[in-house]
Formats: C-alpha cells, structure tokens, sequence
C-alpha cells in the first residue's frame, strides 16, 4: 500500500469529540484516512501527562483531566490540543472512522468501547491490540489512553469536512477555522440566511413579491404583466373592437368607439336603422351599414317614400294641357283646342268651312284663321277690303281706294308708291321682337308686334298684370295673351275662372227636392220633398216624434209625404189612441148569467 507523507499544522483550540477513525494495524504506526501516514506512538506516564515524542514531532498536553487510573476498569479521556512539529514518521494502517483499529505496541487488556468515555480493560492478541480511535474534531485528533501506556493517534483537522456551510455554501479550509463562500441569495457565516430580494420593492404597480433564493417572483395586479410588473398590458393589442370600431386602451380595460352604423361593448352589434319604420306610405324597409333603403309601393318615391311620384315631372300632357298629378296616375287638362288623354289631338276647327268669299281656311290652336281672297277681309272674309283703310300712304300724303288696290298722291318732299321715301332712319333695325320700324323725318317708330310694348318693343307686355283671372285661379303670361289655370280656383272653371261649376248638375238632392248650387257645393231644400230630411232629403221623417199617443196605445210612423204617425190602443183598450182626444179605455168584459 502506498504510504502518504502528513503534514501537521500548529492547532490551538479545542472541539467536541463526535467520531472516530478504525482500520487494522502493522508494526511501526496507523494510517489515517486519506492514506496520510502517523509518526510511532511512544509511552508516557499517566499521571505526570505527555512528554515530547521525538525530535521531529511532538505531542504536548494543553489541558490534561489528568489522565487517571480508573481502579483497573480503565481510564477518563481528557480535552488535548496538539503542537506537532513538522515531519515524517510512518505507521502501517488504513483508519476507517467508526470502526475499531488494532494497534501494535499497546499492552494487552486495552481496547476502546465507545466514543467518550472509559477505555475499558479486555482480553488481546500479544502485540496486536484493538481499540476504538476517539475523534476530536474541533482538534481534528484521534485520541487513545491507557494506563499504563498512553497511546496517541494524530490525523490533521480539516475544518472543512463536517460540511458546515449551509445551501450549497463553499468551504475555505483556514488554520484552526474555515470560511463560507455563499451561493447566490444566500448570506451569514454558514450562508445560513436566505437573502430577502423583496426588500427593495421591485415589483412595480402595485405587484406582490414573493421571495425564492437567489431571486424573487411577482404576482402582478390586473392589468400588468413583466418581470417587475412594469408593462401596462396593451388591452387593444389583440384588435377586441369589430367593424371598424377604434379601441381605447386603459388600465385592465379598454373601450371601443364604434364606426357609425354599430354600437355594442365590441362594435359587433348592426344598428337596424329600420327600427324606427322610416319607410312611409307602405315602403319595405332593408338595413344595412349605418343606413337604409325604402322599397316604396307605386306612385311613391323619395329616400323615405314620403314623396307622391309627380307623374307630371315628365310633362306627359300636351300642347299646353295643364297636368294634375295624383297617386300613380295623372289627368290631363287640355288647353282650348286640344283633346285627347294627354291633349295630344287638335281639335279641328276649318271643319265647318268658316272662311267666306273663296277664303282658304287655316286650322289652329283652338281657333282658325281665313287666307282670304284678294279684295277681301275679316274674320271670315266677309268685308271688302279698304285698302285705303290702313293709311298706306305716309307722311301725310292721300289715299284714293281702288278694287284691290289703291294710289297715294304724295304731299311735297315725300315720293313713292307710298310716299314713304324719306331718310331712312330703319336701315339698322332698330325695332325688336318682330316690330315693325317707321321712319320719318329724322327719326322712326316702332309699331310692336301684339304682346310687346316699349320704345323699342323690347318689354313682354305682362297680360297677367291686370289680374284677369278670378276667384283665387293663377294666372300664366304668355305672348299676347295668358292662360288660367282653376286648379286653385275650387268651384269654378273657365277661360278666367269666372264660371261656378254647376254641383247640382247631378241631381243629387232625392224626393223631389230643391237644389240650390254654391261655390264648390250645394245644399238641398227638403220642402218639396215632404215627409223627407236630411243632407239629401234621403230620410224619412220620424212621425211619431211629433205625435203624443195615450200612455196605452203604441205609436206607427206614417210613410211619406206624411210627417205624423198614427196611435194604435193597445190589445184590450178601446179609443183613438191619442193623448189629447179620447185616449185609451179598457174594454169593458160582460159576464154570462
């Protein structure tokens, strides 16, 4: 086996004795554990204490019981500190803690049997015998003691080996102590103390800090996520709010400010803008996204199908008829002149050849006009033309009639057929709107066409100007000449609104009765119609709610023309039923003998 060299190092306190070192001895020394050899161990005197072993070493008692006889029953272990002087001497055996070792060189009887306490006498092998080795740790010696031969076992103290250092603390072996290098989280002389990492407050935003060792863990409030509860949990990042909605984003919350057409926690929810049933007269109302749409019944129209469709926007009447719009349909009032559904035939008026003397007659709006024959005139053609009538003959000159013809004999200055040849101040047209321009002598007039006046006739005569049209009827200028329209005018119709509309035209008044016409009206006389009442003289007169009958007789509504009724006694009464005359009597009842 091979034999270690030990070193002893100068120790100078005490410890408690906790174990022991065994192993089986050879001549010449024991070898303790870790293979460290021991120097030889040498006889002392019991009572005068230890004497220095060799030169090299030497075992010294620092406090000594003493060692005493204990009556042959074994000696008392003291307290020892060694002072061992540096070198080699060499023993022969492995020392196992807690087991016994036989060591050569102790008298026979000698061995160990506990820990602390007496080392009791006992029967040995001649030159080997066993003992208990006694550990002191604190000197980091094994002791043993006899009475007559005092035997000392020497191993090194490592202060390090009991693992004092506590979680996983490292141990520093020093001389006579040791030191504890901690682990993270740990402190105190043996790292006994766990660091508190919570006592700084790191867990931020209300957070609750639990301590580990080396470390710490936060249970954050609601709201709050990291390590140290520093981040504010960004509610919104996950897009919570739908359709378009935009979130907002508080502290363990956030709120959505919905797109217009939704509302709800989330925007999921469609307003049904139908809800309020803002389609009218019948429309079918859609929803959709923040709006609406109405399906409106014929003749309606409109966002809402509030909205009559004006069945006259397409101007569908004719030839100036005037239109009157209704529900999906529409009536045509035809202009003077025209017929038909929407006025579109006119109405001819050369039919009954009108024209005289060979005139040529010309169909038009609600009139005709005659070409007439050379040498004639009028309406109809039916005067002989003066020509001489119109004053051809200007500026001052004489007009001598002919047939069909006639002469001007000028007066001086003037010349021509006419006598009209003058500066012609007319050369540039100043007269407007189909007026005819009469120069004269430095200067002209103009002769405007009908329905325009003014020097110049540049004004529309406003025909409407002098009201013409009556009982509330609106009045349409036009050129020469205007139309009313009685749309207004109720009761009344006619080229001016003049003429009350006949309402007893229909006979409506029954039986006879008088009808007297009012203005978009009537009323009925029921004189005529006796025995009738009512709007309409339609009702029967109740007679007998003008006939008082006896209290015993029943009352019969007489028909027409009558207005009475006729009283009736009753079964059993006899009279004329009536209250003023002689009423009603009971019949008298005659009983057989």
């Amino acid at each position: 086996m091979e034999r270690k060299p030990l070193r002893l190092e100068p120790l100078t306190s005490y410890g408690d004795v906790l174990g022991g070192l065994s192993g089986d001895s050879e001549a010449g020394g024991v070898t303790a554990a870790g293979g460290y050899t021991l120097p030889p161990l040498r006889p002392t005197h019991p009572k005068q204490g230890l004497t220095p072993i060799g030169t090299e070493g030497r075992l010294l008692p620092t406090r000594l019981s003493p060692v005493k006889d204990t009556g042959g029953k074994g000696i008392q272990l003291a307290d020892y500190s060694i002072l061992p002087r540096a070198g080699e001497n060499r023993l022969g055996t492995n020392a196992t803690q807690g087991k016994n070792v036989e060591v050569s060189g102790l008298s026979s009887g000698w061995t160990g049997k506990s820990k602390i306490g007496p080392i009791r006498t006992g029967t040995g092998t001649a030159g080997k015998t066993p003992v208990k080795v006694i550990v002191a740790a604190a000197l980091g010696a094994v002791i043993l003691a006899a009475a007559l031969l005092a035997v000392f076992i020497i191993i090194s103290r490592d202060e390090c080996r009991w693992q004092l250092c506590q979680n996983n603390g490292t141990c520093t072996d020093l001389v006579n102590h040791f030191s504890c290098t901690c682990a993270s989280g740990f402190n105190g002389t043996l790292c006994e103390t766990d660091v508190d990492e919570c006592s700084s407050n790191p867990c931020q935003s209300g957070g609750t800090c639990t301590d580990g060792v080396n470390g710490y863990n936060c249970t954050c409030q609601s709201g709050y996520a990291g390590s140290n509860c520093e981040t504010d949990v960004d509610e919104c990042a996950g897009s919570p709010c739908q359709n378009g909605g935009t979130c907002q984003e508080g502290v363990n919350q956030f709120s959505c400010s919905c797109a217009d057409g939704f509302d709800g926690t989330l925007c999921d929810n469609d307003i049904d803008e139908c809800a309020s049933s803002p389609c009218e007269n019948g429309g079918t109302c859609q929803d959709g996204v923040n709006d609406f749409t109405c399906t409106c019944l014929p003749g309606y129209g409109g966002d809402v199908c509030g909205s009559d469709n004006d069945e006259c926007g397409s101007n569908p009447c004719q030839n100036g008829g005037g239109c009157v719009d209704g529900v999906n349909l529409f009536t045509c009032n035809c202009a003077d002149g025209y017929e038909g559904d929407v006025c579109e035939t006119n109405i001819d008026e050369c039919g009954s050849s009108p024209c005289e003397n060979g005139g040529n007659c010309v169909d038009g709006v609600n009139g005709f006009t005659c070409t007439c024959a050379d040498g004639y005139e009028g309406t109809l053609c039916a005067t002989d033309i003066d020509e001489c009538g119109s004053d051809p003959c200007q500026n001052g000159a004489a007009c001598n009639d002919g047939v069909n013809g006639f002469t001007c004999t000028c007066v001086t200055g003037y010349e021509g057929t006419l006598c009209d040849t003058d500066t012609d101040e007319c050369g540039s047209d100043p007269c407007q709107n189909g007026a005819a321009c009469n120069d004269g002598v430095n200067g002209f007039t103009c002769t405007c066409a009908a329905g325009y006046e003014g020097t110049l006739c540049d004004t529309d005569t406003d025909e409407c100007g002098s009201s013409p049209c009556q009982n509330g009827g609106v009045c349409a200028d036009g050129v020469n000449g205007f139309t009313c329209d009685c749309a207004t005018a109720a009761g009344y119709d006619g080229t001016l609104c003049d003429n009350d509309i006949n309402e007893c035209g229909s006979n409506p008044c029954e039986n006879g009765a008088a009808c007297n016409d009012g203005v978009n009206g009537f009323t009925c006389d029921c004189t005529a119609a006796t025995g009738y009442e009512g709007t309409l003289c339609a009702e029967d007169i109740n007679g007998c709610a003008s006939t008082t009958c006896h209290a015993d007789a029943d009352c019969t509504d007489n028909p027409p023309p009558a207005t009475d009724g006729t009283c009736t006694c009753k079964a059993g009464f006899d009279g004329d039923g009536t209250d003023g005359g002689t009423g009603c009597t009971a019949t008298a009842t005659t009983v057989p003998p």
